[in-house]
């Protein structure tokens, strides 16, 4: 038997660790919902457009109305992204249309389980 109060207790925790715990989803997503599991292990590459020591809104004019950034912290700077792809020739492709479109230091970034890993990593670690 569930006791509604026992129940309103365990989601009023629930929300508490959320708001605690979902601080790397919240920081590293555009949106609240969490991200779909690649299934390339892990690993999805994301073009970096901005890195900036202080955050700055997803809806920014730096991102020329693009809805698919991301954000994360790294060496205690905020990074930008755009896209997410599961093979890093998507991403090149994304990469190219993202120049053209005046993202002119672009680049490609590999990520395993939402932390960042290096491009060559990802090559080692993608299957075949």
């Amino acid at each position: 038997l569930k006791m509604p109060e026992d129940e309103e207790q365990v989601n009023q925790k629930d929300e508490k660790q959320t708001g605690q715990n979902s601080v790397a989803q919240s920081e590293n997503t555009s949106s609240n919902k969490p991200e779909k599991e690649s299934d390339n292990a892990g690993i999805v590459f994301r073009i970096q457009v901005f890195t900036s020591p202080e955050k700055i809104s997803l809806k920014s004019s730096r991102f020329k109305g693009r809805s698919d950034v991301w954000e994360y912290k790294f060496n205690k700077s905020w990074k930008y992204t755009i896209g997410k792809c599961d093979k890093q020739e998507d991403a090149l492709k994304l990469l190219s249309d993202l120049k053209k479109a005046g993202f002119d230091d672009a680049f490609v970034v590999a990520f395993k389980n939402n932390n960042r890993i290096s491009l060559q990593e990802a090559q080692l670690t993608q299957p075949n």
